[in-house]
């Protein structure tokens, strides 16, 4: 489990372990353009409304360091035919926005080189093979690490796709 990339499903399994409304119904929408012109997603709510429940939710589904389908038996994306097909299938790279602020301050240009630098250090360590050169930024790193890759897993389950989980602060 890393910090950044594939940190598991602790987060959702806490707030399982309470009273939450189940909202899991949110995988199947982002489930049905995932491979579509339609992938990005901007998930927003009022703040206290559910934000880091629902990054915590999609995080443990699409997170293959995990096994959480015991996490959503009972719920409502169990009963969907495509359950399965994503489930634990994804790297994830999960950002909790409120930690680098909290971190680094309100310095904009510093907390972008944080994150970057943060984020690139863990990709580095789990893509060996992929290097970066001076000017390169994540964005750089991520697509060398497609083209490396070839975007796919070589495990017979699931294919690879590098996902993002942001949570951005209220």
């Amino acid at each position: 489990m890393g910090r950044y990339i594939n940190k598991g499903n602790d987060g959702f399994a806490s707030v399982c372990n309470s009273k939450f409304v189940d909202k899991t119904m949110l995988i199947e929408e982002v489930n049905l353009v995932m491979d579509t012109e339609n992938r990005f997603l901007c998930v927003t709510r009022a703040r206290r409304f559910g934000k880091s429940v629902a990054v915590k939710m999609l995080n443990a589904y699409y997170d293959q360091s995990c096994d959480s389908k015991s996490l959503f038996n009972g719920l409502s994306i169990s009963r969907c035919d495509d359950f399965l097909e994503h489930l634990n299938c994804h790297r994830v790279i999960y950002l909790d926005m409120t930690d680098f602020l909290t971190k680094y301050g309100g310095n904009d240009e510093l907390l972008v080189r944080h994150i970057n630098h943060d984020i690139c250090e863990e990709l580095l360590n789990l893509y060996g093979p992929v290097t970066m050169t001076g000017n390169d930024d994540l964005m750089d790193l991520l697509v060398k690490i497609v083209d490396q890759t070839g975007g796919v897993d070589r495990s017979e389950r699931c294919p690879e796709s590098i996902g993002l989980s942001a949570h951005v602060c209220s």
